[in-house]
């Protein structure tokens, strides 16, 4: 006779089960402040984790996920935390590679968008609560003409508060996935 923990075990072990294809996804994670893409990140940073202890707000955590590609490193968890973008610049202070640099980079490091099904504004609600919050408001999330919510990538550093703040019932704001290539 199995044990009720051998057997929830094997239920959820059994490819072919559907409790199997229902256990949810990965969370989308953002790379750490100053980082310059997913390649120069993960061929620069050697794991110390130095950066996770200096942030003061704790937003820097390491990815646990055996089935990612980023399992071991640094990154941020949005939905839980977001970078608040410290003056002080510990993170990168702290690190001693490369994978994190102060210097401002002409392209964004990940993409966000926002998912107008999802977003209270598109769908007859107020809210401008992602706009209200963004740390480069009316730059990089802005209200266009009708009170809608827009991103402009070139402005945005990707620190996830819009993300961690968003009061729609399902996340509305999200990270575009892209296909990460370990070095």
């Amino acid at each position: 006779m199995l044990s009720r923990g051998e057997f929830l075990r094997s239920f959820f072990q059994s490819p072919g089960s559907s409790a199997a294809k229902l256990r949810p996804m990965s969370p989308q994670v953002l790379l750490p402040p100053g980082s310059k893409g997913w390649t120069h990140f993960l061929a620069n940073c050697d794991q110390c984790y130095a950066c996770v202890s200096k942030c003061p707000h704790e937003a820097l955590r390491v990815v646990r996920d055996s089935n990612s590609k980023l399992e071991g490193y640094p990154a941020i968890y949005p939905t839980l935390i977001s970078c608040e973008g410290c003056w002080e610049q510990e993170c990168i202070k702290a690190c001693p590679t490369n994978a994190l640099s102060s210097e401002p980079s002409l392209t964004p490091s990940q993409e966000l968008f926002i998912d107008e099904d999802l977003c209270l504004a598109f769908n007859g609600q107020f809210c401008t609560t992602c706009v209200g919050r963004c740390p480069l408001q009316g730059t990089a999330l802005f209200l266009d003409k009708e009170g809608k919510p827009k991103l402009d990538m070139t402005h945005c550093t990707a620190c996830g508060i819009c993300i961690n703040v968003c009061p729609a019932p399902q996340q509305a704001i999200h990270i575009k996935e892209q296909e990460i290539v370990c070095p």
